[in-house]
């Protein structure tokens, strides 16, 4: 295992790329990147070749390489009724599965358009938000259910209410609107799976965040374990896996070291959000945002399940906290996420003790 940090667009904006260079600084080699990145991709939905290729040289001048892309932030062309072209936008993400491929980099997040516009919808704020930009807070204060608290020493950190959402009935898990995003979902995957295997791209899906379904009235999917057996079922492939987000994963209700399990053994889990939380969303409706020593999870232990099923990809900081004294893209947030992996990595996984 090692660790990844999530390149968010403002890592970019510092002059002679200084901000890159100090995640290289405090131990990163691997990066998870979102393809908005590249201008043409959030005015039209897709790019040239070239343009990856230069994102690619550019981080490896750095010492840096992409181990995860994301398809959000893209361009989704739709009619007058709100709805897109799913041939079209279908064969866009194809397109892009390819180039990833073609770059070298061995996992991708699939967004399909009927996934990215509910995300939309329930999204805190712009894509990549909590990984590594706050501007000076971590959440919209205005999006129902969240809100910032203090932890020791006064770090801050997001806190989500699901009592104080705006929800209905419409989109629970037996709704229309589930069925429908199951539907098209299904259809995208058996297009797209083929694809992944010719281009070596492993496609990992990560869960519904928050895991629950309504969010303020959105249908959402792939919110528990059962989901995504469904998902891996009905779309066999090697190259059809999951994100395994310790956080949501936790959030959900269900127990963590049993997903890590069921799925590591079944060789799905292709990337993991290290993410620790306090709170879960059946009993105690809703969850806090927490540094990984100050959840409710032990997050060595986390480590040594990974281990024992073989897994040894990476292991990525998710969402960050605010600290004294902190840089707008949370340098002190990644730095402090990369020595606790580093350190449970090297000091309690079995196979390297």
């Amino acid at each position: 295992m090692y660790v990844s940090a999530y390149i968010h667009p403002r890592w970019f904006e510092s002059e002679g790329d200084r901000d890159l260079y100090y995640l290289k600084q405090i131990g990163i080699d691997h990066v998870d990147a979102s393809l908005n990145l590249i201008e043409d991709y959030g005015k039209t939905g897709i790019f040239e070749q070239s343009s990856l290729n230069k994102l690619v040289d550019r981080l490896d001048k750095v010492g840096l390489k992409i181990e995860r892309v994301t398809t959000r932030g893209r361009a989704i062309r739709e009619d007058r009724d709100g709805e897109f072209n799913q041939v079209e936008e279908l064969d866009k993400v194809c397109k892009v599965t390819e180039m990833v491929g073609a770059a070298g980099i061995p996992v991708m997040l699939p967004l399909p358009p009927e996934l990215e516009k509910p995300h939309r919808q329930g999204a805190l704020l712009e894509p990549g938000y909590f990984q590594g930009q706050y501007a000076g807070q971590l959440i919209d204060p205005e999006m129902s259910g969240w809100e910032e608290r203090t932890g020791r020493g006064g770090y801050t950190f997001p806190a989500y209410r699901h009592s104080a959402t705006v929800n209905d009935d419409s989109g629970g898990e037996d709704s229309e609107g589930v069925q429908l995003l199951w539907e098209e979902l299904l259809k995208t995957y058996k297009i797209l799976m083929p694809v992944a295997e010719s281009a070596g791209v492993l496609m990992a899906q990560h869960g519904a965040d928050p895991p629950i379904t309504p969010l303020r009235g959105t249908p959402q999917i792939l919110s528990n374990f059962a989901d995504f057996e469904r998902l891996f079922k009905e779309v066999p492939s090697p190259n059809n896996g999951m994100t395994f987000c310790v956080g949501t994963r936790y959030e959900s209700g269900e127990d963590v070291f049993e997903g890590i399990r069921r799925f590591g053994d079944q060789g799905k889990i292709f990337h993991v959000h290290f993410r620790n939380v306090r709170g879960r969303l059946p009993k105690g409706s809703g969850y806090e945002e927490r540094f990984p020593d100050d959840g409710d999870l032990n997050m060595m232990d986390v480590v040594r399940a990974l281990d024992e099923v073989g897994y040894n990809r990476a292991l990525d900081y998710a969402h960050v906290v605010r600290t004294n004294g902190d840089s707008y893209i949370g340098r002190q947030s990644a730095a402090s996420a990369t020595s606790w992996r580093t350190t449970m990595i090297d000091r309690f996984t079995p196979s390297r003790m």
